[in-house]
């Protein structure tokens, strides 16, 4: 288990791994096991997953996310932090042309919640800048390159027999 902590939206949740079961249960997070490829704060993707509306809305708050807040995924070893970089609004077949899951030359957060559109999704991406102290300030570097402006990707709705079903049903 890890605690998701966005203080800018006042977000402090518990994330587990797994999958539809974990997200349905009241105020549950999921750590999406097979959208999830490296550890926390480590090389790789993690992947969140949360519902907006329904199950205690635990992610109700996500699409507020702005470019440059901080997120913590916190764990035995520390506080991870993550920076925003960008939200996208993603179809449930493209966000594979948005998001490198299988990056792993940077530590990425990604944290997806349902859109008014039920077959749109939000996704918030960030990417890791180190462990810091619970009270410290955000930290920004050069990896994550916060002075972009946040970017919206619109994107067609359309299905896709390949995309996993938790991410389907995920965040509704």
């Amino acid at each position: 288990c890890v605690v998701v902590s966005a203080p800018t939206i006042g977000l402090s949740a518990t994330a587990e791994p797994g999958l539809q079961a974990v997200i349905d249960e009241e105020g549950g997070v999921a750590v999406y096991t097979p959208l999830t490829t490296g550890p926390v704060g480590g090389p790789g993707t993690v992947w969140l997953v949360g519902h907006r509306t329904t199950h205690g809305a635990v992610f109700n708050r996500v699409p507020m996310l702005a470019v440059g807040d901080p997120i913590n995924l916190i764990d035995d070893a520390g506080a991870h932090q993550y920076i925003v970089s960008r939200l996208l609004i993603v179809s449930e077949s493209d966000w594979q042309s948005q998001i490198n899951i299988n990056d792993t030359s940077r530590s990425m957060l990604i944290m997806q919640t349902s859109h008014p559109d039920s077959q749109l999704r939000y996704l918030i991406e960030a990417f890791g800048v180190g462990l810091v102290p619970l009270d410290a300030p955000p930290v920004v570097s050069d990896a994550v390159a916060p002075t972009a402006t946040p970017s919206t990707t619109a994107v067609t709705p359309a299905e896709s027999p390949d995309a996993p079903q938790a991410y389907a049903e995920a965040a509704q």
